[in-house]
């Protein structure tokens, strides 16, 4: 007990002790458990971070990996890739599986449309009204589309940035939760997009989606293009001559350019830049203006005072 620091040695009486008061004891006891469950706490901890950096070790690896993903972790890994996809999504479901999964993870979808993830998905032929309008949410996007199969669909796949896949060839998938094989192995990932695309370009396209491929081949060229690119709806002031603008759509390229990294879609022209330069845009904006409003293009440079750089500028 003297070891343990709950008694009092009498210096007085060497072979007599005091123990502590039981309030004492309590806090002593109390705080020494404390300790050793925040030591305890630290070491688990430890050992978790070790276990996740092993485990995306695995996952980074390009080692090829075939992994069977049962029951409820097959949601939990339909939702990670949803979550962690870069550029497209392929997907080959049923309908009934579809609608759950879009219930399930509508909130997900969307923000994955929203920041750029091309998505296509084969399902069935036959729908009803609501199940249209579950889809009408999403096919509003330009980065969506969906399409029927003409046969009845007797395999049930994801295929991730054509990288990684989900795959199954068991009926009883789309009926219950079940199971599927999760893989990375290249050559199999290949021979899934080259199915997909052979059933994608065999299946019917609702005419409402129609223009969407071609749509989809200018959004293609504009994000892609090596120069900035802005797509603006100009102000006009009551003297008929332009005194803002605001931005609607840009590629990657613009913003690079102009050095700027925050969020600028539907911002004026006059908040996104700075107060010299939105003046200067503006004034030859103005100045070509009656050229522009004519449906004719006009090239003109722009050299800030504050700036080594000139722009070269086509409107």
């Amino acid at each position: 007990m003297l070891d343990a620091g709950l008694v009092e040695k009498i210096v007085t009486i060497p072979t007599k002790y005091k123990p502590l008061s039981i309030t004492d004891t309590i806090d002593v006891l109390t705080q020494r458990r404390t300790e050793k469950s925040i030591e305890l706490s630290k070491r688990a901890n430890k050992l978790i971070k070790k276990f996740k950096e092993r485990q995306n070790e695995k996952l980074q690896s390009k080692d090829s990996q075939f992994v069977l993903v049962r029951g409820d972790a097959l949601d939990l890994e339909l939702k990670r890739h949803l979550e962690n996809a870069k550029d497209k999504i392929s997907i080959m479901v049923s309908k009934e599986r579809l609608l759950h999964w879009i219930a399930v993870n509508n909130a997900s979808i969307l923000s994955a449309l929203r920041r750029g993830i091309h998505m296509r998905i084969i399902t069935e032929e036959s729908y009803e009204s609501n199940d249209s309008r579950i889809l009408q949410s999403l096919e509003r996007f330009p980065n969506f589309e969906c399409r029927r199969a003409i046969t009845p669909l007797d395999v049930w796949l994801r295929l991730y940035d054509e990288k990684e896949i989900l795959l199954t060839t068991s009926p009883e998938l789309e009926k219950t939760i079940g199971e599927a094989v999760f893989s990375n192995n290249p050559r199999l990932v290949e021979l899934v997009q080259s199915y997909f695309n052979a059933a994608w370009f065999s299946a019917s396209i609702p005419q409402n989606q129609a223009f969407k491929r071609d749509r989809r081949q200018f959004d293609y060229l504009f994000a892609n293009l090596n120069n900035g690119f802005s797509y603006n709806k100009v102000i006009i002031g009551q003297d008929g001559k332009p005194i803002d603008f605001i931005i609607l759509a840009t590629n990657l390229a613009f913003k690079r350019i102009a050095g700027i990294e925050k969020n600028i879609l539907g911002g004026r022209g006059t908040n996104v830049f700075p107060i010299g330069i939105n003046k200067n845009l503006i004034d030859l904006l103005a100045t070509y203006w009656p050229t522009i409003a004519a449906g004719k293009s006009a090239k003109f440079e722009y050299c800030p005072k504050d700036s080594e750089r000139c722009f070269s500028i086509l409107a």
